[in-house]
Parts: C-alpha cells; sequence; structure tokens
C-alpha cells in the first residue's frame, strides 16, 4: 500500500502552489477602480513610490508588499523624472510596462523673487518653460479659475507666492497657478491664521507697497507705520510704487506721471489702491499685520547705496531729509 502521507504532502504543495499562483495572478491583473495620475521624480527610492501608490490607492497594501522586489528592481534602472497615467481597468502589469518603457520628463527650476508683479512672472515661465504669456495672464483674471483656488479676489495679484518650484517642462499655466496659490494658502495658514479672511486682501496690499518701497527687512515695520499713520490721518499715502504700477513701468518718476487718473495712483486718490502691486515676502505681509507704532508720516531715501531711509514727523523735517538726498545724487 502506498504511504497515504506521502499523497497528502504531495496534494497540499500543489494546493499551496495553487494559492500563492493565484495570489499573484490576481495581485497583477486586478483593475484600478479609478484614473490615476502620478509624478515620479528623478531617483525616487522604492519605499517612497510604494507609500505613493498606497497612499493615492491605486493599489492596496497587500499588493504592494508582493511587488516591493519588482518594484526596487524597476526603479534602478530609471534615475529620471517620469510621469504615469493609470487609466481605470488598466493593472499593474501596464503599470510596470509604463515604468520600465516611459521616456524621462524633463523637469525645470523656476525661482519667483519677491516683489515680482503677475506680468513678470508670466514673463519668467514664458523664457524658462514656454508657457504662454497671454494664457497666464488671462487666467490670473478668470473669476471662475481664481474662486476654484480658494482665493477671495478678481486677480491673482499678490498672490503668486515667491519660491523656488520644480516644475515638469510640460506643465500648463493652471498646473503653474495652482501650485503658486496652494504654497500661498499654505504660508497664510502657518503665519497669518489670525487675520480675518475679510481683511487679506488689503494687508496684501500694504504688504506689497512696503514690499516695493524698502528691501531692508527691519525697516519694513516702520514704512508699514508710515502709511497706516497717512490712512488714520484721511492722508493720502502718496506712495510711487502705486504708480508705477499703473504704468506698467518701474521708471523713474515725474510730475506728470503723478497726475495720471487710475486708481492706483496714491497721489490722486485716498486709501489703500484697490489691490496688490506684486507679490509680497512674508515679512512685508508680517509688517503689514502688525505695523510699528510712531508718529512717522514721511519718508525718503537716503541716497548713500544703504537701501535705508529717513523718517519724519513733520513736513518741514521730511523737506531736510529731501535735501540731503538731493544733495548725495546730484
Amino acid at each position: 500500500m502506498k504511504n497515504p502521507l506521502k499523497y497528502s504532502l504531495f496534494f497540499l504543495s500543489i494546493l499551496c502552489l495553487i494559492g500563492v499562483l493565484s495570489i499573484f495572478v490576481v495581485t497583477f491583473t486586478s483593475p484600478i477602480n479609478k484614473n490615476k495620475h502620478l509624478f515620479i521624480p528623478s531617483n525616487t527610492k522604492t519605499i517612497s513610490l510604494l507609500d505613493s501608490l498606497q497612499n493615492t490607492s491605486v493599489f492596496d497594501k497587500t499588493m504592494i508588499k508582493i511587488v516591493d522586489p519588482i518594484i526596487e528592481l524597476l526603479l534602478r534602472r530609471k534615475p529620471y523624472s517620469q510621469e504615469i497615467s493609470l487609466i481605470k481597468g488598466t493593472n499593474f502589469i501596464s503599470f510596470c510596462v509604463q515604468l520600465r518603457t516611459k521616456q524621462p520628463i524633463n523637469t525645470v527650476s523656476i525661482s519667483i523673487p519677491e516683489g515680482l508683479n503677475i506680468m513678470e512672472i508670466a514673463s519668467i515661465f514664458r523664457h524658462k518653460m514656454k508657457i504662454d504669456s497671454v494664457a497666464f495672464l488671462s487666467l490670473c483674471t478668470n473669476q471662475q479659475f481664481i474662486d476654484s483656488l480658494n482665493i477671495n479676489a478678481n486677480s491673482l495679484e499678490g498672490y503668486l507666492y515667491p519660491n523656488t518650484y520644480e516644475f515638469y517642462q510640460n506643465s500648463t499655466p493652471q498646473v503653474v497657478l495652482k501650485r503658486l496659490t496652494k504654497e500661498f494658502n499654505k504660508m497664510w495658514t502657518k503665519y497669518c491664521s489670525s487675520v480675518e479672511v475679510k481683511d487679506q486682501r488689503s494687508i496684501l496690499t500694504l504688504a506689497s507697497i512696503v514690499e516695493a518701497e524698502t528691501p531692508i527687512i527691519s525697516e519694513r515695520r516702520t514704512v508699514a507705520g508710515v502709511y497706516q499713520n497717512r490712512i488714520n490721518k484721511g492722508m493720502k499715502l502718496e506712495a510711487d510704487p502705486t504708480v508705477q504700477y499703473a504704468l506698467k513701468s518701474k521708471k523713474r518718476l515725474y510730475y506728470k506721471d503723478l497726475e495720471i487718473d487710475n486708481p492706483y495712483n496714491t497721489y490722486r486718490y485716498k486709501g489703500l489702491p484697490p489691490g496688490p502691486i506684486n507679490s509680497p515676502s512674508i515679512s512685508s505681509i508680517l509688517a503689514a499685520i502688525s505695523p510699528e507704532n510712531h508718529s512717522y508720516l514721511f519718508f525718503v531715501a537716503r541716497g548713500d547705496n544703504s537701501n535705508l531711509h529717513y523718517f519724519s514727523t513733520t513736513y518741514s523735517q521730511h523737506l531736510e531729509s529731501v535735501a540731503l538726498y538731493r544733495a548725495r545724487n546730484k
């Protein structure tokens, strides 16, 4: 009589093998239930990609444990950035094929300096990424698009957060603007959450003027205090950068320029202009939120290449400071 234990172990082994094969078949052929888009940066580590796959629900936890060594092998062969789209109904096999055969995506690093307006920012993206400036600027004033970004304004002027970003070369204006405003919202939540939403635009507007007036961080609260004092006294702000914004030029101003009939001309209209004139730094925003408490009503550049200013309480003192500036800049 043949050994029944030997046959039992044989059939058990066959069943285990069938079970393992079934798991692999299900793992590799189970379709995802929604469209997914992945951007895989260069030199991504296996664990980072697996976390991304799990967090975006592309594949479940059990599947990810099984495919770990396969992903690691494929990533070793793909040191560059790439973009993968998984359409609803596709499976892990198609993902592997794309990861193995997809062509690399060129990425570009973009730095947005503080104090630039939307036209200057559009120019950077046009030169660095060949993005259509007209489309970019059009979206900046498209109310439906602005509302979708959770921005309470009629223009994105002031809301394109200055920072260094990395985009892939074929990014659209929509993708770029979503990224910049997302960073703005993150910054505002982190540093300015105590400010009421209704005051956000006026804070940004004052901050943008402060940003344009002085590059010296230690002076920004003082400059903000000057403008706040003038507002409190019902005086015109008489801020040169707002006139330059109206003229769409940062040229030196002449007396005739101060007569332009434009709501951004703070020599002609009292109070803050309709909106920001650039994307200010966090230091200027904080200065606008908490202006320095003093009695100054005037300021003028020292003219000694220090970028510092003379501050005055009376107009006669201000004229003396202006005379010092002119004497240094004959």
